[in-house]
């Protein structure tokens, strides 16, 4: 018996909801596709609100998207280059590797974004995790990706090609920078 696809609202999606959290967590965001079959596939389902199977997602994209306080319980972004794109600007960065890594394992599709310090349009699977931002306890995240030039010049110096840490070209602790505007001269 073949499907009539025609009468499924819901294809070619990715959804980003608010699943379950765990221990020291009341949520976090959770994913899902639904493929050009109208196939479901569980990305990240974590918690006691991680969706698992069809029937729970179809629950879910039938409810209202917003929870309550101007705050959404969900977000879908279609499974375009455009759609795709717009949910790498707008998430977690190590939740977009997460997720272009399994769109490219599974369907073979590339995830792109924008390098957040040069600007240039980059594979997410070959960029690398910047701005790391904690959230209270011990948790933190990156917030935004880079380019591997972008990271390449950040770690190392310019002159000399050494690690910035251990880079004798410049004198990192000179008077200049331990009279600057973070240190009290008190």
């Amino acid at each position: 018996m073949s499907k009539n696809y025609s009468v499924v609202p819901y294809r070619n999606i990715l959804v980003q909801y608010k699943g379950g959290g765990y221990d020291g967590c009341f949520w976090e965001w959770n994913y899902f596709i639904i493929d050009d079959l109208c196939e479901f596939h569980s990305i990240i389902a974590s918690g006691r609100k991680g969706i698992e199977d069809r029937s729970e997602a179809m629950k879910l994209l039938t409810s209202h998207p917003e929870q309550g306080h101007g705050r959404q319980a969900y977000y879908t972004y279609p499974l375009t280059e455009e759609g795709l794109k717009e949910f790498a600007i707008e998430s977690n960065a190590s939740h977009v590797i997460a997720v272009a890594s399994y769109l490219f394992e599974h369907y073979g599709i590339i995830v792109k974004t924008e390098c957040e310090e040069c600007g240039r349009t980059i594979d997410v699977l070959e960029s690398c995790e910047s701005n790391f931002r904690g959230y209270g306890g011990i948790s933190y995240a990156a917030q935004d990706l880079i380019c591997s030039d972008c990271e390449y010049e950040r770690e190392f110096c310019q002159d000399c090609d050494e690690i910035m840490s251990f880079c004798m070209c410049h004198e990192w602790l000179d008077d200049e920078w331990l009279a600057g505007d973070e240190w009290d001269e008190d």
